[in-house]
């Protein structure tokens, strides 16, 4: 483990104002990110707050002019790391729609996409059922049954599978992201079939170090194709930025050659 080094970090979550309110969903500042990536040797930190749609702690396009002030401000006190806006845009629906569109993508320095909950779109009853169906598959123990169906060799091809995967395929290849967050978390999803829209498309595999959803079975079944992979902190404290160890962790127990994770270097 010690003798890899992170260089950049493009996942990490500030706070933010939303209608005149604080919005709580992390409690970093972005100085104080961009000082943490300081200290642990990252020559790029990226900012990538939630999209506009996300109903609780999306983040607002009126504030990006303000983001970008601050990011100017920072990066004239702090030259020595490259600081970037970006944006974690939330999957919609099947056809492939984010919550940040197309036309909006050069706002951004980069684009990553996910699922969470609390996006519903343009369908929002059906997003209401689909995130309902997650989250009792999460919490009722869906993860682990599925591992153990892939396990012994069968490819369980149920509804909810089907559905998410689709959208997240459907979502990569439409708008081509820099990176797809945590693959696989609160969802269930064919990693393989997720993986080869990424093969197609050039989209990273983000190896996130706080959810665990790419887990060792799943690295190992992404690795078959050409794909590259991205470890992200998902930091929404500031001493989680640039944290890699449990992603590099899983990795190596994959069986994985850490040459392929983009933002990894031999000390």
């Amino acid at each position: 483990m010690d003798k890899w080094s992170l260089t950049f970090d493009l996942h990490t979550h500030t706070r933010l104002v939303r209608n005149g309110k604080e919005i709580t969903h992390a409690v970093s500042t972005m100085e104080e990110v961009v000082l943490e990536a300081r200290n642990k040797g990252l020559v790029k930190i990226g900012i990538s707050n939630h999209g506009p749609g996300h109903v609780t702690y999306g983040l607002p396009m009126s504030s990006l002019e303000a983001l970008r002030a601050e990011k100017e401000r920072l990066q004239d006190k702090y030259p020595d790391i490259e600081i970037l806006i970006g944006v974690e845009a939330n999957i919609i629906d099947h056809s492939g729609l984010l919550d940040v569109r197309p036309e909006d993508f050069a706002k951004f320095d980069y684009v990553l996409a996910g699922y969470h909950y609390g996006i519903f779109g343009e369908h929002p009853v059906n997003a209401a059922l689909l995130h309902g169906k997650n989250w009792l598959w999460e919490k009722t123990g869906g993860r682990s049954r599925l591992e153990g169906q892939w396990a012994g060799g069968s490819r369980p091809k149920g509804s909810l599978l089907e559905d998410n995967t689709q959208r997240m395929v459907a979502a990569i290849r439409k708008n081509r992201p820099l990176a797809v967050t945590h693959p696989g978390d609160k969802s269930p999803v064919d990693i393989e079939e997720v993986a080869r829209a990424c093969e197609a498309t050039g989209t990273w595999m983000e190896i996130n170090n706080f959810h665990k959803d790419l887990t060792v079975e799943n690295l190992k079944r992404a690795a078959k194709f050409d794909v590259k992979f991205v470890i992200g902190s998902d930091a929404h404290k500031p001493e989680r930025v640039g944290c890699f160890a449990e992603g590099l962790e899983r990795l190596i127990a994959a069986g994985v050659d850490p040459e392929r994770v983009v933002n990894l270097k031999k000390k």
